[in-house]
């Protein structure tokens, strides 16, 4: 059980995840107070300070946005995590996990080991300042983790669940490129996979996604299998995507380009951790067909 971890941003989707992780029975820090004993409230999270660590060995930081200009990017993905890694250090936090992107990577679309950051967007630009901003901070008794996760869904709401709706309604997949393979990880995994982290000297950057790549045909196959009707993917234009690009251009960048994270790069590989993906693609499929 981890007593001795806090989280920053414990009321985001991940960090309520991570909360209801049988492993996990510490602390989280909120912007909106509840009742719990183990919430600390803050109203502005550049309120907590070295004495708000005390007594914890880990910090995993959830705190981050994917909206707004360059100049707010910058403020809470970069200058907000500097903040909270110096009071924490202050405070002497052993463990200190920032939870970055894929974004970090671009249009990288195969990431290994050895793949370097490039990032094409002013978010992936903003996470990787903050990385390269932690790894100057780690020191001895400061050990910072800079963990890079890809789309992350749930089995409602979610950018997947919304495309999944989407496909069974006209009954097939319009897809740019066929053999597209995407990385991606449920919730419940990527808590799974946090809080199995452990102690680790030093810094060091860990890549998690589910062992099993999002790709088209599998898709249509296992919706196919709830539908009662054939779901095909279906080849097209990009300009015939255009309109999905413009109305939901998060969707469409998440959904129909390759980013996979190879065997060999994913963290997961070794814990013990199993592919949930084609499940859950099954059970919101068959929930939409119900």
């Amino acid at each position: 059980m981890m007593s001795d971890v806090l989280l920053l941003g414990g009321n985001s989707k991940l960090g309520l995840a991570i909360r209801k992780n049988v492993k996990f029975s510490g602390n989280y820090a909120v912007r909106n107070p509840d009742s719990n004993k183990n919430c600390i409230y803050r109203s502005s999270y550049r309120e907590i300070k070295a004495r708000d660590f005390s007594g914890y060995r880990y910090v995993v930081n959830l705190i981050g946005t994917n909206q707004g200009d360059p100049a707010t990017l910058k403020a809470v993905n970069v200058d907000l995590v500097h903040h909270l890694a110096t009071e924490a250090r202050t405070a002497g936090v052993e463990n200190f996990v920032n939870i970055s992107s894929f974004s970090v990577f671009g249009a990288t679309q195969q990431v290994e080991l050895s793949s370097q950051p490039s990032p094409a967007s002013d978010y992936g630009r903003s996470k990787l300042e903050a990385e390269l901003m932690l790894q100057q901070m780690s020191e001895n008794n400061f050990n910072v983790t800079n963990v890079r996760l890809p789309m992350l869904y749930g089995t409602s709401g979610s950018k997947l669940h919304m495309l999944l709706n989407i496909w069974s309604e006209i009954r097939y997949l319009p897809v740019p490129d066929l053999h597209a393979k995407r990385s991606m990880l449920h919730y419940d995994l990527a808590a799974d996979a946090l809080l199995g982290l452990g102690h680790h000297l030093g810094y060091r950057d860990i890549a998690f996604a589910d062992p099993e790549p999002f790709q088209f045909e599998r898709v249509a196959k296992t919706m196919s299998g709830c539908a009662g009707y054939r779901v095909s993917p279906v080849v097209v234009g990009k300009h015939l995507l255009a309109p999905l690009s413009w109305v939901k251009p998060d969707i469409y960048q998440s959904l129909y380009s390759s980013s996979y994270l190879t065997t060999s790069a994913n963290g997961i590989e070794g814990t013990g951790l199993k592919s949930r993906l084609y499940q859950d693609i099954h059970d919101m499929a068959c929930a939409l067909h119900a």
